[in-house]
């Protein structure tokens, strides 16, 4: 198409890649990402505009590491905010179940209405489920049509992009038209990063545009690990049996408290099937911008084109990862904690732009996970192929869910 493009694939040239956001940036790619959103020109030229501090789209990221770094206010938000609406959405209460009692249910639709509907409302609050229900129905339309938003395809068409687009903004512009002291709850990141935005003289639809990129961005993974987390755990009844020894001391069945503190630092064998579904799962390149003419392992990149970093490939590099990369092994990460550290391991990119959700994701997953192996014994419904990844279709992160959105699980809640 007139460009031209390197493909990396090599886990040290990747690594020299990261460390060089100056002359592999993102802003040309996130400039042409508002621009298609919907944001004016105009617009998007001011969230860029330096004038000696930090554009508007750094402030907001420095915002999120803020308000999700590890820390009093991480701890105080999943403590307060997103454990319980976890809570609430898969207790037995709302399942209709008691004490030995069974229901079959869709595992992918409830990985989804907890880590999208509880999510968004915890940053939201509850008022987002009055104006758009089944938020995370929504969501989902969106994300498998995104695609055709990210590749520019003319409205004719994507008008199921275009449909599932304006149904995703509802909740958005609904939500910013309220003040703020009518809308029940308040959230510093969302607060913070409105005042940014209308600082710059954007308005409530761009508003809305922006937050919903981010929201995207947010949720878009979170439920998609704990399917697949979870489906591995089915696959072998032994590591389910560990596992759910393990997270036992994290969960108070009596007051549904959930220690999420403990999950992270004192689950060593959770902690490595993690790390292993996700080495698995991220399928996402990432790409870049050269901004000057560059070397990378005696090659030279001209500037103007764009970079093409392939993580999957670096996951799967047989010189780090051994002679069978392809299968899980879910201890792999217990046997060799330098693993994480390694150049091929970038579940969450790398350099001045590594994802900085990583800490909220393994949290809200962590006690997603606990709750759902405390309160219930759960296996799969027999006669089904268990699901696999869709490697084929263009990802923002986690791998698609090629044919799993029906994988049905009984759960049977444990006698207290």
């Amino acid at each position: 198409m007139g460009e031209s493009l390197y493909v990396i694939s090599n886990p040290v040239d990747a690594a020299e890649i990261a460390r060089h956001s100056q002359e592999f940036s993102l802003e040309p790619l996130a400039k042409d990402l508002l621009l298609k959103l919907g944001i004016s020109k105009p617009a998007t030229d001011r969230l860029f505009l330096t004038n000696g501090s930090p554009h508007a789209t750094d402030t907001i990221i420095d915002i999120y590491r803020q308000h999700i770094s590890p820390g009093k206010v991480l701890d105080q938000f999943v403590e307060l905010d997103v454990i319980p609406r976890l809570t609430a959405i898969i207790s037995p209460v709302e399942l209709g179940l008691g004490p030995g009692e069974t229901t079959t249910v869709s595992l992918h639709r409830l990985c989804m209405k907890a880590l999208v509907n509880g999510i968004v409302s915890s940053y939201f609050g509850d008022i987002v489920l009055q104006i758009q229900p089944d938020f995370a129905a929504c969501y989902l339309d969106w994300e498998e049509t995104n695609w055709k938003f990210l590749l520019g395809l003319p409205k004719f068409l994507s008008k199921d992009m275009w449909t599932a687009q304006n149904n995703m903004m509802l909740l958005f512009t609904t939500y910013f038209s309220l003040p703020p002291d009518q809308r029940g709850h308040s959230n510093l990141w969302v607060s913070s990063v409105e005042g940014v935005l209308r600082d710059r003289d954007l308005t409530n639809d761009e508003i809305s545009r922006i937050f919903m990129l981010h929201t995207s961005s947010i949720v878009g993974n979170m439920y998609k690990v704990c399917f697949w987390l979870v489906t591995h755990l089915l696959g072998d009844r032994e590591l389910l049996r560990s596992i759910t020894l393990e997270i036992q001391p994290a969960i108070d069945l009596q007051t549904h408290a959930v220690d999420h503190v403990y999950l992270t630092e004192y689950c060593p064998l959770l902690d490595s099937l993690y790390s292993e579904v996700l080495r698995l799962v991220v399928t996402s390149p990432m790409t870049r911008v050269i901004t000057s003419t560059s070397t990378v392992s005696g090659k030279t990149l001209q500037k103007g084109s764009k970079v093409l970093v392939l993580y999957r490939q670096l996951h799967l590099d047989r010189s780090t990862w051994g002679s069978s990369p392809e299968t899980l092994q879910p201890e792999r990460f217990l046997h060799d904690k330098t693993l994480k550290t390694k150049v091929a391991y970038r579940p969450w990119g790398g350099g001045k732009h590594v994802c900085p959700g990583r800490f909220l994701v393994k949290k809200a997953v962590f006690a997603f996970v606990a709750l759902l192996l405390g309160q219930y014994d759960i296996e799969p419904v027999e006669g089904q192929v268990f699901p696999h990844a869709d490697l084929k279709k263009p990802t923002s992160g986690v791998a698609a869910i090629a044919n799993g959105k029906n994988f049905m699980v009984s759960l049977r809640r444990k006698i207290e």
